[in-house]
Formats: structure tokens, C-alpha cells, sequence
């Protein structure tokens, strides 16, 4: 084969890769991520690239009672703090996202919900918030710590330091 016609066949190849790609991102795959913000895709849609599942989700909020996070806690008396992943920070959108706002709602109870303080762990930050007597002074009686599945083992079968204690965090 000639030098002329082996880039023809080399650029068709690559205007066919480039081609089907592109054909693939703007009809399916795009969809899938729902980057178009009037959507929210599920990971079960997205992970099986079920474009027939994807469903629109307004965000509503129709519980009576939410619960409280950084910017709204005002040294309230806390029953339940919740540490999480994006699931405890309403990942899953549409109709009241929150899993808090159930269980507020449903017990009448005030809910805290903590981001994991800077590379601290889950559990280190509970045992933060114990260390430096957060918990007794809210009131606190049960705290309930959420991770997926999938990173579970990562998060928690590892050496855990209890004694944490950081001086920036009150």
C-alpha cells in the first residue's frame, strides 16, 4: 500500500472512531450524566446507560420539619447528628431529597447533618465532635454515620484514630 492511500485509510478510520463517539455522547451518554440540569439521573440509569429510565425530578420540599446543617444550627439541642456522603447531602434530588427531613418529619426530632471535617474520617469525626464535648453539649443521642457501598471497605477497614482532636474545629 502507498504512503497516500494508508493516511486516507488512517484518517477515515479515525473520522469513524471520532464520528461514532460523538454520535454516542450527544444521543445517549450525555443524557445519561444529565448535564443538561433539568434532570437528575438516578445511578441505577446510569450505571446500566438505560436512557428509558432517566426521569425528571423537580426539587420539593413538602415535609413539615427539615433538618439543620452548618449554616442553619444555632446551638440548637441536637437528637440525631448525620455524617455522610452525597446521599446524606440530598444526592438523589426530586421530591424532598433529604433522608433527614423523613425522620425530623416523622419524630419530631432536630437533626444535624456534618460534611466530614478535612481529611478526617467518618468515624474520626464523630469522635471529634465527642473529644471536644460537642455531643454532650448538644444533647445528642444518636449519631448515624452513612457511606455507599461500593467504598465501604476503603472507608472503614483501615486504622481509625479515636483520640483525634484538631483545634481548628469547635
Amino acid at each position: 500500500m502507498n504512503q497516500k492511500k494508508y493516511i486516507k485509510y488512517l484518517l477515515s478510520t479515525i473520522a469513524l472512531f471520532i464520528g461514532f463517539h460523538l454520535f454516542m455522547w450527544v444521543f445517549f451518554t450525555s443524557k445519561i450524566f444529565g448535564l443538561d440540569h433539568k434532570t437528575s439521573v438516578g445511578d441505577l440509569a446510569r450505571m446500566s446507560y438505560q436512557v428509558d429510565m432517566i426521569v425528571e425530578k423537580k426539587l420539593q420540599y413538602t415535609l413539615a420539619k427539615s433538618f439543620l446543617y452548618d449554616k442553619t444550627y444555632k446551638n440548637q439541642k441536637i437528637d440525631l447528628i448525620t455524617v455522610g456522603d452525597s446521599f446524606s447531602h440530598g444526592g438523589g434530588a426530586g421530591l424532598n431529597p433529604y433522608y433527614q427531613d423523613y425522620l425530623a418529619s416523622k419524630y419530631d426530632i432536630n437533626i444535624l447533618n456534618i460534611n466530614p471535617f478535612d481529611s478526617v474520617h467518618f468515624i474520626e469525626t464523630v469522635a471529634l465532635l465527642n473529644n471536644k464535648n460537642f455531643l454532650q453539649k448538644t444533647g445528642t443521642k444518636y449519631v448515624l454515620i452513612q457511606s455507599v457501598e461500593r467504598i465501604l471497605t476503603d472507608r472503614f477497614a483501615k486504622n481509625i484514630n479515636l483520640k483525634v482532636d484538631d483545634q481548628n474545629i469547635t
